[in-house]
């Protein structure tokens, strides 16, 4: 995530309207806050970053629109966060946001529909970790302090490549919780992070010969967004086992009883011909091992294209699977024999 005095091209009037409706809107809500001292400092925040957005120096106001909104939660603050965000081009950030207003405001339909743009559009680029804490906390990524109050759930957009997340608890105790992950295009992760007191908990519900040392958290790395490879290279195998029956059938077809046969033995009797009937019946059980092996290639294609997860990490080497799945089909005298060679 950039840092800086990012200057961008704005349209000012409607940057200007956007702002004085929600200097109303704002402070009104801000007003409501439980703490009097939250209040005067998120308003002081607020108005800071509106002079920065009015100069369009987007990435100063972006920060003081969300210092105001950690200290009293709005949903105006957090919409012109989220587009200081948008206009200097930080699509992490601005998701992130975006994530948080869909998570708190679910009912402010102008807030909603900028929020789901941004999340559709990152969600195609981006990597995303999917944070739990056993108790509200804050969190850092890459030493940052993310936006927004302590909460239990959080989804934090960021550039594919290794990160660093760290937590932080409401007493104000990181505790040395930490974890490294690495983020993937249109990928999610797991994290989670447990309290100090939930660690004690947990120890104490296990076994002392059980008991563990360390306070790092539980970190599930990845999430698998699709089904195991191994379904494709069985819908593969199974669709080349279904092409060689349908190859060895229609050889039978075109020579038992084959075409002369039928030509010679059915002279005068018609479609009543015994010979005529086979060679039909042969003809049709063809036809649909071809209609069943078209089905089961689009299958596979469906199933490798859109359902497999390729890029599933830490799989055991014991449960990997033949890249290699090739059919083969034999003649032996009058028939033949079908069989799957896979390559290891």
């Amino acid at each position: 995530m950039s840092r800086g005095n990012k200057r961008t091209t704005l349209r000012p009037q409607g940057w200007a309207c956007g702002i004085i409706l929600a200097s109303v809107t704002a402070f009104a809500s801000l007003a409501s806050a439980t703490s009097a001292s939250d209040t005067k400092q998120a308003e002081n925040e607020f108005i800071k970053g509106r002079d920065a957005f009015m100069e369009e120096r987007v990435i100063v106001a972006a920060e003081h629109f969300e210092r105001a909104d950690a200290l009293a939660p709005n949903a105006r603050v957090l919409l012109l966060a989220i587009q200081a965000r948008q206009a200097a081009e930080q699509l992490d950030r601005a998701a992130t946001l975006s994530a948080l207003a869909l998570q708190r405001h679910p009912g402010d339909k102008k807030l909603r529909r900028l929020a789901r743009k941004i999340v559709k559009e990152a969600k195609k680029s981006l990597g995303r970790a999917e944070v739990k804490c056993s108790e509200p906390c804050t969190l850092l990524l890459d030493g940052r302090l993310l936006p927004g109050a302590a909460a239990t759930v959080r989804t934090v957009y960021v550039h594919p490549g290794p990160h660093g997340m760290q937590v932080s608890w409401a007493d104000g105790d990181s505790n040395g919780e930490s974890s490294r992950f690495r983020a993937r295009q249109g990928r999610r992760k797991k994290i989670r992070f447990d309290s100090p007191d939930a660690q004690a908990e947990q120890e104490l519900d296990e076994p002392a010969e059980e008991e563990t040392s360390g306070t790092e958290s539980e970190v599930v790395l990845d999430e698998s967004d699709g089904t195991s490879p191994v379904l494709f290279w069985i819908a593969s195998g199974l669709t080349g086992v279904l092409a060689g029956v349908s190859v060895v059938s229609a050889f039978d077809t075109q020579s038992n009883p084959g075409a002369d046969a039928v030509r010679d033995g059915c002279v005068g009797q018609g479609e009543d011909c015994q010979l005529y009937q086979d060679g039909l019946a042969s003809q049709q059980r063809t036809n649909i091992l071809f209609g069943v092996t078209a089905g089961a290639g689009i299958a596979t294609a469906v199933i490798g294209l859109f359902l497999t997860d390729w890029g599933a990490e830490g799989q055991p080497e014991s449960a990997s699977v033949s890249r290699s799945v090739r059919p083969y089909v034999v003649s032996v005298g009058d028939g033949g024999q079908i069989g799957v060679v896979t390559s290891f």
